[in-house]
Formats: C-alpha cells, sequence, structure tokens
C-alpha cells in the first residue's frame, strides 16, 4: 500500500537507470558555512558538547536519549563518541542540569533561532 507520492515509488522501482534532473540551487557551490561570532569571526562548533552541573541527579535520562550513544553510562558528564548538539539530553534532564556553554555555539544557536522561524515545505524533483 502506499502512503506517499505512488508515481514517485513505481518510478524508482520501474525505471533501470535515473536520469538527470535540475535541481534550483547555487552554482558554483559555496565553501563550507561556518558559523560567525559577534565580531564576524569564524566558529568551530564541532568540538562543542554539553556540559553537566552539580543539580545532576544521576537518572541516566540522558544516556538513554542521546540519539549517538555517546553519554557514558557510569559518569554522565563525560562523552564517549561525538556530540551532534541535538540538545535531547537537555531537553529531557528533569533537574536542567546539562546546558552548552560555549559563546560560539549559543551565538550560532540564537542565529539560527532568528534567521530561520518560518516553515520551508520539502521540495521533490522528479523527471
Amino acid at each position: 500500500m502506499c502512503y506517499g507520492n505512488c508515481s514517485f515509488i513505481a518510478k524508482i522501482i520501474t525505471q533501470k537507470e535515473l536520469s538527470s534532473i535540475y535541481v534550483k540551487g547555487n552554482k558554483p557551490y559555496r565553501k563550507y558555512y561556518m558559523p560567525k561570532d559577534k565580531e564576524d569571526n569564524s566558529v568551530d562548533i564541532r568540538k562543542v558538547t554539553p556540559k553537566t552541573n552539580d543539580s545532576c541527579i544521576d537518572c541516566k535520562l540522558c544516556v538513554n536519549v542521546c540519539p549517538m550513544g555517546s553519554i557514558d553510562h557510569d559518569n554522565v558528564a563525560k562523552l564517549n563518541g561525538i556530540c551532534i548538539k541535538c540538545g535531547a539530553c537537555i531537553k529531557n534532564c528533569p533537574v536542567d542540569a546539562k546546558y552548552y556553554d560555549d559563546p560560539g555555539y549559543l551565538e550560532h544557536k540564537l542565529e539560527l533561532e532568528i534567521n530561520f522561524t518560518e516553515r520551508r515545505e520539502p521540495e521533490l524533483f522528479m523527471e
């Protein structure tokens, strides 16, 4: 049973080779986006990780909600893997013990919240 765009699914299933299509956008592609701070300096947020304060009750909820499985079970203040900055640990902490404090990351987060509030509908590109 098909609940979405059935003609799209049928096209993928039946066509042996998909041909090229035009997808709108800018070419040449611009350099990878780097967030900027208030002084217009590039900020690298890849290494930013959530912190844990003293109000932590060690409930392990953050461990369970982390989609990357990065929060250490034995020490919830420690990360064993990468953080994708989804904020699940922060949003789900019952005592607000998880937080970000990196100024560059917080500035970037605010910029996104201000500039990208309008919902954009997904677009389907098909020949």
